[in-house]
């Protein structure tokens, strides 16, 4: 811990005394400052602070008792040594009722001066680690009832709850007749570099906002991601949806504390009960990280303008499954490449559109491997299962590593099973059951081995 001291008096020779007969660096002060009279030492404490005066009891204008009850309203914890060239009570007197710690008198014996300093020194450690122990009770009393609203909060939006704790919500948001909702995510593997905790990351956001109306929420359930609750007075306000703040504090959280994120915000409504349906839509809003990255603020209006579906014509299903029963599969990726590419020259590509290709490649996929008498749900997975997938991208990269991925699987697989056809395949499985007799199995499990339909 560093601290500070000042020197007050109006003899400069008293002052480079007092500084020279103690080791002050080895007590722990980095700075050391004098000065000749109260005024200016009163004008410094309006400027800078310090841990510790040691000032003569009488100099011009204001006396050092003067100066220090005005220095204590600056600093109420400031530690006082008083030096006096005659042993005069009553100031002896108002000084200890004014909690003086010393009051030593002239000339000061090295060995005196250096025992206040080091009593004082112990008195300013012991009074910062009480700080610390109270600071950090508070902290732990603060982030208990801050789990149990984002808890609350969590609860209602994703059980739709209708019975949430209106004790911890409603009585934070009762002023308020109407709300939208942003979802704002962080680039974890960024932030990591930084050692930035969610606490401080949070304690950032709010700082940079700077907004009352504006609450900011942990999702429990989401790694790296907070839910702004955007709050108004009236219904009609909700047109007003403070981007400009929102944007000035991703750019701050970037420059500041080196943490990039991304914003989605929702519509507005008048009902916390339907909070639920916000989240969705901030929830869809944020996911266009995937096209532009992060550092930006998308809204669900804007990502709704939903664009002409570029994937239905049927030409496009076509010439994709006709390079799949080819088995060119680097045909097959540049093929899905240069949708994407159409998609972004055309200024359609969002995260929709996105959407849109995963459900046109799975649609393919499972109509490729059912032609090969495949099961596809046992190669590829539920379709929802790969929905999963391409909810965590957060780049174009990643989705075409996962459109690529699904190809691969399926050409794979239908490999296999084109090396068995016909009445191959029923010999395999005759000989199967042969060899198996006394196990338990059954038509779809062998089913199952040879990647074929239980059908067939």
């Amino acid at each position: 811990m560093s601290l500070s001291v000042l020197i007050v008096d109006d003899e400069l020779l008293i002052r480079k005394g007092i500084i020279a007969k103690i080791d002050w660096q080895n007590h722990g002060f980095y700075r050391v400052d004098d000065c000749g009279d109260s005024l200016e030492a009163i004008e410094k404490f309006r400027e800078t602070t310090y841990d510790m005066v040691i000032s003569d009891i009488r100099m011009p204008e204001v006396d050092g008792l003067t100066m220090i009850r005005r220095i204590k309203e600056l600093k109420p914890d400031c530690k006082f040594c008083i030096i006096s060239g005659y042993a005069e009570f009553d100031y002896a007197k108002k000084a200890l009722e004014m909690s003086v710690q010393h009051y030593l008198l002239k000339p000061i014996e090295p060995e005196e001066l250096n025992t206040a300093v080091t009593d004082m020194v112990k008195e300013i450690r012991s009074d910062n680690r009480l700080k610390e122990i109270s600071r950090d009770s508070i902290q732990i009393v603060n982030r208990q009832k801050t789990t149990e609203v984002d808890a609350a909060l969590c609860s209602l939006i994703y059980d739709k709850a209708d019975h949430f704790n209106k004790g911890v919500l409603v009585a934070l948001l009762s002023e308020f007749q109407s709300y939208r909702l942003a979802v704002l995510q962080i680039d974890t593997e960024q932030d990591h570099k930084h050692h930035n905790s969610m606490h401080e990351v949070r304690a950032a956001v709010e700082k940079f906002l700077n907004d009352k109306k504006i609450y900011v929420f942990r999702n429990l359930k989401e790694t790296g991601e907070f839910i702004l609750l955007i709050c108004y007075h009236h219904i009609s306000d909700t047109s007003d949806n403070r981007a400009d703040a929102m944007k000035k504090m991703l750019v701050k959280l970037r420059n500041q504390a080196g943490v990039l994120g991304v914003i989605g915000v929702s519509e507005g409504t008048g009902e916390l009960s339907c909070l639920w349906q916000l989240y969705y839509q901030a929830s869809v809003a944020v996911r266009e990280k995937i096209v532009s990255g992060y550092g930006m603020l998308y809204t669900f209006k804007d990502v709704r303008e939903d664009t002409k579906r570029f994937l239905s014509k049927h030409e496009y299903s076509r010439i994709f499954l006709d390079l799949l029963e080819k088995r060119e599969v680097n045909n097959a990726f540049s093929y899905i490449d240069s949708l994407l590419k159409e998609a972004l020259k055309n200024n359609k590509l969002s995260f929709i559109t996105i959407k849109d290709l995963y459900e046109f490649v799975y649609r393919c996929m499972k109509e490729y491997l059912i032609g090969h008498g495949i099961n596809p749900d046992k190669v590829i997975g539920e379709r929802y299962d790969f929905s999963d997938e391409l909810l965590k991208c957060s780049n174009l990269s990643q989705v075409q590593s996962l459109y690529r991925n699904i190809i691969l699987l399926a050409i794979e697989n239908s490999k296999e099973t084109s090396l068995l056809t016909g009445d191959q395949v029923v010999a395999h499985c005759v000989q199967f059951i042969k060899d198996n007799l006394h196990e338990d199995i059954n038509l779809s499990f062998i089913a199952d081995k040879y990647h074929i339909n239980p059908n067939y």
